[in-house]
């Protein structure tokens, strides 16, 4: 408990009980997905600032980061809605001792809110167009969660090996503290890996959505969504290069390395040009 005390700066400690937890990661954060899932829900309900992760020995401070004149900090913050129950958590990835910064996340929903449950979300850059269906892989820590998820057709099985993400170690983590954990990983399409892509992240928060019926689904969401797929059918009308390549991916052909850099370049410059 000292050590939560020491890293955490509590504004305020709402009556929630037994809440579920939303995690999501603001780095590597593919799609947008992360960040996006939790700023439409903390957009759409009513929440409250709970409590603050001191940064000091988790980042770098060697390459601080600018913009419009002011230093850019990491923030790792908790955030609740106390009429819907839930614990929301948004952060920059760690850079240094990363099983402490998980722990105490953990340590504190549990210590002081009885944690019951929680969910990250995460975006896969994936070889489809932006027409495709958004696949959600998910990934438990414990076996009786799967029948649960399994109802949806959006929801596939999974299989991998690789080195483990931080949404890996907190479900990991989560386990050993006899805490049910949940990863879900969406489809998103390799050109809008580095930029948002708001299907994917409607597509999470519809599974949500049906099992906690929460209302988070807005129609500001889908004009962001027409928005963007407007502005790619410009850029195809336009660049005949960019129509040869989609129309592979739509056929589900196979692209050279080239073929999708160049799609990944020509999308984010024509994107970013008319933010």
């Amino acid at each position: 408990m000292e050590t939560i005390k020491s890293q955490l700066k509590i504004y305020h400690q709402p009556p929630l009980s037994n809440p579920i937890l939303l995690a999501g990661w603001l780095t590597q954060d593919v799609g947008n997905v992360g960040a996006g899932v939790i700023s439409q829900f903390r957009e759409t309900r009513k929440v409250e600032e709970v409590a603050e992760l001191d940064p000091l020995g988790f980042f770098a401070f060697e390459g601080a980061i600018f913009k419009n004149d002011l230093i850019q900090i990491p923030k790792s913050q908790f955030k609740a809605s106390v009429k819907d129950n839930v614990l929301t958590f948004s952060s920059d990835e760690p850079m240094y001792e990363r099983y402490q910064f998980l722990k105490i996340i953990l340590d504190f929903c549990e210590e002081h809110f009885g944690l019951s449950q929680l969910y990250s979300f995460n975006g896969n850059p994936s070889l489809i167009s932006h027409h495709h269906p958004r696949r959600i892989f998910v990934v438990f820590n414990r076996e009786e969660l799967r029948d649960e998820f399994f109802e949806s057709d959006q929801v596939e099985h999974t299989s991998w090996e690789g080195p483990p993400e931080m949404s890996t170690y907190l479900l990991w983590l989560a386990q050993k503290k006899g805490i049910k954990g949940i990863n879900l990983w969406v489809e998103v399409p390799f050109y809008l890996a580095a930029l948002e892509d708001g299907r994917a992240i409607k597509t999470l928060l519809s599974l949500m959505e049906s099992r906690y019926h929460w209302g988070v689904l807005t129609q500001e969401l889908d004009d962001r969504i027409n928005h963007q797929e407007k502005l790619l059918e410009e850029l195809r009308e336009t660049n005949s290069e960019v129509d040869e390549i989609m129309s592979k991916l739509e056929e589900e052909e196979l692209l050279e390395e080239n073929e999708q850099i160049n799609l990944s370049k020509d999308v984010y410059k024509h994107l970013k040009k008319s933010d």
